[in-house]
Order: C-alpha cells, then structure tokens, then sequence
C-alpha cells in the first residue's frame, strides 16, 4: 500500500520567513498554494526527496489542532487512491470521506485519516508536474 513519503505538512507563523530558512539549508522552492491560506512546497535536491508543505497556522486546520505551530500531517505515496481507501476500511480504519478527494491545484488524489490527533494522508502518485518558482 505505502511507497514511500509524498509529503510532510507543517504549520508555522510565518510561512516567507521559512521559507527563508528551509532555503539557506538548500531545499528548492517548488510551489505556491492558496488552499488553507497559502501554502508553499520545498524539498531538498535530488531523486525521491519528501516535499515539505509550509502553511500559516490557522485555527480550524485540523479540526484537533493545538493551536501551534508544527507537523499537522504526514502524507504517504500509494499506487491508487481508491485501493488504499479501500484497503484502510477493511482493516476498521475511519477514513475522514467516503470517496477520494482531488485537490485541483496540487494535482493530488488523497485519502485522510484523523483520529486521536493523528492526521495521516495518502496520496496517489501522478501528481501534476511542479512550476519552479
């Protein structure tokens, strides 16, 4: 089911002045978002590295949020989108929809878990192509 980390969403004060920071440690900018309130990617050079998703902390994202800033959730690649969604309700995991969501502007196919404050995601591969900024 799991090929490996798509991305690590993580919600800060400021999302320019990370990025600042997430560049001076050598990882690319590689998107801007404007779902949840703006949001950027960054990941380090290479084949395979995990994305790192920066957005504002705001107060209703996730419905458990802590009202801090920190890793909301944690997305995993998988083949297929409606397997794995199929998959996690065999095993009496509760899926946050009954079908697989599509962000528009990522080019993502997800699935999202929330329980006891775990937030996990699985995406599909196949997302579109990023635009270097």
């Amino acid at each position: 089911m799991i090929k490996g980390i798509d991305h690590i969403d993580i919600s800060v004060n400021d999302v320019e002045e990370s990025v600042k920071i997430f560049q001076k440690m050598g990882f690319e900018l590689l998107w801007r978002l404007t779902h949840v309130g703006g949001a950027v990617e960054l990941k380090l050079p290479g084949a395979d590295q995990p994305i790192f998703e920066l957005h504002k902390l705001l107060d209703h994202y996730p419905k458990e949020n802590p009202g801090i800033p920190g890793v909301m959730h944690i997305a995993f690649r998988v083949d297929n989108a409606q397997k794995t969604l199929d998959e996690l309700k065999a095993k009496d995991i509760r899926t946050m929809s009954d079908t697989p969501t599509f962000q528009p502007e990522s080019g993502r196919t997800m699935v999202d878990i929330e329980e006891s404050g775990l937030w996990l995601q699985f995406v599909e591969e196949g997302r579109k192509p990023f635009i270097t900024l």
